[in-house]
């Protein structure tokens, strides 16, 4: 009998909160409603990795077969080349985001003039704003072997040209410096409005101390923007972003460019 009781007061309860607060219920329920569509009925594609995938019947009608796609992947031969560019690939990323993002952020910090620093901040984030359709055409413009902006200067100073396209070599720096390029604004935006909140006074007194400015970075801003460093390698690494299957040579692909044949 008392946990009946207990049971419609809390029911009581809730419902008073609701009522109470229905304006930012409603408020939530866009988001709540993009979120159960966007990260959560995906994962009933989940079973499209225990399943022998046919393109025909698509993943619900294609026939179960266990765990036969994770023997095809470890019996590969490619099974270690492609989890070792994946990770590799990965940890680039990071690191190469995080070390030039916060360099940019202090050169930013540094201009003193607010048209300048509005411009450079535009000019920074735009590619973060594009879709990777778009930043791959971009690099088809500098990179293609008959109308690349890079062959032509190449073919002004005397060489021949590189067929970017054919040449598996050059792509562990490309695919960073892309990936890098695009990413760049929105790790840049968090370094510098976390840098231009840092109380002035802590430079000031190590300035009167005989702090260089070398030493100024390494003991208070970099302790300073420390949070900003862990929040933005956690994001980085669930977010990682997987190697393009097109890249030229089975020598620098990643997880994505293997799976068994339907």
């Amino acid at each position: 009998m008392q946990t009946t009781v207990n049971t419609a007061a809390r029911r009581r309860k809730v419902l008073r909160s609701v009522v109470k607060y229905w304006p930012f219920y409603i408020m939530a329920l866009p988001g709540i409603v993009y979120l159960i569509i966007n990260n959560y009925l995906p994962l009933a594609g989940l079973q499209v990795a225990f399943k022998r995938f046919n393109y025909g019947k698509g993943i619900w009608d294609s026939p179960w077969n266990g765990l036969q796609n994770f023997e095809f992947l470890f019996t590969s031969n490619n099974a270690w080349r492609i989890i070792r560019n994946t990770l590799l690939y990965n940890l680039a990323f990071i690191f190469a985001g995080i070390v030039v993002g916060v360099t940019v952020a202090i050169f930013l910090n540094e201009i003193r003039q607010k048209r300048a620093l509005k411009v450079y901040q535009t000019g920074i984030l735009l590619p973060y704003l594009m879709s990777m359709v778009i930043v791959s055409y971009l690099a088809y413009v500098f990179l293609s072997p008959n109308t690349g902006v890079v062959n032509g200067l190449l073919r002004r100073l005397g060489s021949s040209g590189v067929n970017w396209y054919s040449e598996p070599k050059y792509w562990p720096f490309l695919l960073v410096f892309i990936q890098l390029w695009k990413n760049l604004g929105f790790n840049m935006i968090l370094y510098y409005s976390s840098i231009i909140s840092f109380s002035q006074d802590y430079y000031e007194a190590a300035e009167l101390d005989g702090c260089t400015p070398n030493q100024m970075f390494w003991k208070i801003t970099i302790p300073l923007i420390r949070p900003i460093l862990v929040y933005v390698m956690i994001t980085s690494m669930i977010g990682a972003p997987a190697v393009p299957e097109g890249s030229p040579s089975s020598e620098y692909r990643a997880m994505p460019a293997l799976r068994p044949m339907t």
